[in-house]
């Protein structure tokens, strides 16, 4: 008898969570340690498609209002069902590489619809309520993205480059 385990995930639709379009030969997925969340004092929960800071000692935590460059997209959070992730209490971010990726994880709340251009520069920092995804960058952000195709409603897909992982 084989052992059979049910897909948990509808593969024959799109991924609007993280769907990676371009780029994925030149990536480097690394596992980090999840740290604290300090809104909460409990582990951070990064789900894929977000983006998370690297803290001072090597663990991903969410954003703070100063935005740091040491930042980079999660590739398989404990936000979502993988057994992998909760095994070890690591999440994978991608490094290395410039790529496109299409995503509804990106700030609806702290920039309205329409703000959202091609080449508009993104970055992670804390706004509204926001901490753990993009967001338009101002002034000397660091930019670690850039819009590529803007979303066609609110909270539609959008395209997004990484510059800068």
């Amino acid at each position: 008898m084989e052992n059979m385990t049910p897909l948990s995930q509808d593969l024959t639709k799109p991924n609007t969570a993280f769907d990676i379009t371009r780029g994925l030969e030149s990536l480097i997925r690394v596992d980090k340690a999840i740290g604290i969340d300090p809104a909460t004092t409990k582990t951070a929960i990064f789900s894929e498609g977000m983006w998370a800071k690297l803290s001072d000692t090597g663990t991903l935590v969410p954003a703070t209002a100063t935005p740091s460059a040491n930042s980079f997209p999660i590739f398989a959070g404990n936000g979502d069902d993988r057994s992998d992730v909760h095994a070890t209490g690591m999440a994978t971010i991608l490094m290395g590489g410039r790529f496109l990726y299409k995503t509804v994880q990106y700030d609806t709340v702290g920039v309205a619809f329409g703000a959202y251009v091609s080449g508009l520069p993104l970055t992670l920092k804390q706004t509204v309520n926001v901490d753990r995804v993009l967001t338009q960058a101002t002034g000397t952000d660091p930019v670690l993205a850039r819009v590529i195709t803007p979303p066609a409603s609110a909270g539609a897909v959008m395209e997004i480059e990484v510059v800068r992982s």
